[in-house]
């Protein structure tokens, strides 16, 4: 597979790397479609003075602009399918390099990209986690759009594709990483708590440093080695709740200790 969607310009290694056949059809998560809010912005701009103005700019440059009477119609005439065309409008083409530095161009270039923008955001959800890759994506696509003047569509989609799956993979593997070695997390109360028994712990519940419960998180987990993520599933906890919990009942028993050496 290769490593950036346009190796050698071909549709077909493409949709082979944003897996376009999969049929994907629904989103993948539960946050809002940035290019749904783009799409109604540019039909708020289509309705007012300002709509015509942008249709104005677009014109005076020379573009054919398919006879479209708003910036909305324009936007829908040029709307590129990889799945059914080579390559995308050649005015869509022409409307990228200008939406470098002006941001009303840059939405209908972003309404005309929705198809394969969906197509990449679908595919790199398989590797967030719990990310909102729509907007990262939109957001990645942006910048490159201002930091590259003069980039084609093709290379806009390469460049978006590439820093925004490296980007969601970072976070993946950050999660990942922090689930797997959870122990590590008592660094956060920069405070060592060796010797940490039962005894203790029942100590620090009668002078009210920690809760009950708390106190039975810590054990359970600390002494007695069970996972934090075992231990939530016994309780019925989400494991971010379970893990924000260990970390306040850490650190205040790590104070406490700070400033009462004769219970270690």
């Amino acid at each position: 597979m290769s490593e950036t969607p346009y190796h050698n310009r071909r549709v077909s290694t493409w949709r082979r790397v944003l897996g376009i056949s999969h049929g994907l059809t629904v989103p993948m998560n539960n946050y809002t479609d940035p290019i749904q809010l783009l799409t109604t912005e540019l039909d708020t701009l289509s309705s007012l003075t300002g709509g015509q103005r942008l249709l104005q700019r677009v014109q005076a440059t020379g573009i054919d602009t398919m006879r479209a009477t708003t910036a909305s119609d324009l936007a829908r005439a040029i709307e590129w399918n990889p799945r059914a065309e080579q390559g995308c409008h050649p005015t869509l083409a022409a409307l990228v390099p200008l939406a470098t530095n002006d941001r009303e161009v840059a939405i209908i270039v972003l309404v005309a990209l929705h198809r394969p923008l969906r197509a990449m955001t679908y595919s790199l959800s398989r590797f967030a986690a719990d990310s909102d890759v729509g907007m990262e994506l939109i957001t990645t696509l942006w910048g490159a759009l201002v930091e590259n003047p003069g980039i084609d569509v093709e290379q806009l989609l390469e460049v978006a594709f590439v820093r925004t799956r490296r980007t969601v993979r970072l976070e993946h593997r950050r999660h990942a990483t922090s689930d797997s070695i959870e122990g590590l997390d008592f660094a956060d109360t920069a405070q060592g708590l060796d010797g940490l028994s039962s005894d203790l712990l029942a100590t620090l519940v009668d002078e009210g440093v920690v809760c009950r419960g708390d106190a039975d998180l810590v054990r359970a987990t600390r002494v007695e080695g069970a996972t934090l993520r075992e231990h939530a599933r016994r309780q019925g906890l989400a494991y971010k709740t379970a893990h924000q919990r260990r970390l306040r009942a850490e650190r205040a028993i790590a104070n406490y200790l700070a400033h009462n050496s004769e219970l270690r």
